[in-house]
């Protein structure tokens, strides 16, 4: 989105822009690719190997952890629907060629989102859509925007929603849906407390 800064950039030093979210791809093994090219570019190849050991290495133990969880209590996590509220009518649903995806998979979770999703993995739909999910846990990611948590108070519609009525429902700090590895570290141990948080209660 910052792409026609480019040639204004380029007079101050050498611009390289790399493409994190490209349709049809391995969103994981692109961001593999991302970490490895910056490596490169800033002389941190070294670095870069680490994030990416790091990165797989949580996940797979997170993975671990919810397997084991999972066995205590005889029953495999929910599938997801993970959304972020444009307002109170309004979701940004995240899928195929996301970054959530790329870190639920990585965790043996499914998602219940098997609709179309554009080039950043997402879909815009109305909150009613969320109801054809009955039997998924809804992932809410901070921040609302403002007003929105006192109207979906009041919202008849958004009180049926199975997910609501059930308690399948999770919220998640602030997490940068577009972000690289970071931001996957983040989000797999900001779900998997939550889903442990839910599994104690």
């Amino acid at each position: 989105m910052l792409s026609s800064l480019a040639p204004r950039l380029s007079a101050i030093a050498p611009v390289t822009s790399i493409a994190i979210y490209t349709p049809d791809a391995d969103t994981w093994q692109t961001l593999v690719k991302a970490t490895r090219q910056l490596g490169k570019l800033t002389q941190r190849e070294p670095q870069a190997e680490q994030l990416i050991r790091l990165s797989t290495a949580r996940l797979a133990g997170y993975n671990a952890a919810l397997r084991q969880q999972a066995a205590r209590k005889g029953q495999s996590p929910l599938p997801l629907l993970m959304v972020q509220f444009m307002d109170d009518r309004h979701v940004r649903i995240f899928g195929d060629n996301s970054l959530f995806q790329a870190v639920i998979e990585r965790m043996g979770i499914d998602n219940a989102w098997q609709g179309d999703t554009n080039a950043w993995g997402f879909a815009l739909v109305g909150i009613e859509a969320l109801a054809r999910y009955p039997d998924a846990t809804l992932v809410i990611v901070d921040p609302l925007p403002a007003g929105v948590e006192a109207q979906l108070e009041k919202s008849g519609l958004w009180q049926q929603m199975p997910s609501v009525q059930h308690g399948h429902l999770l919220r998640l700090p602030p997490v940068w849906s577009f972000g690289a590895l970071p931001s996957a570290q983040r989000f797999a141990r900001e779900m998997t407390s939550a889903l442990n948080a839910q599994g104690a209660h």
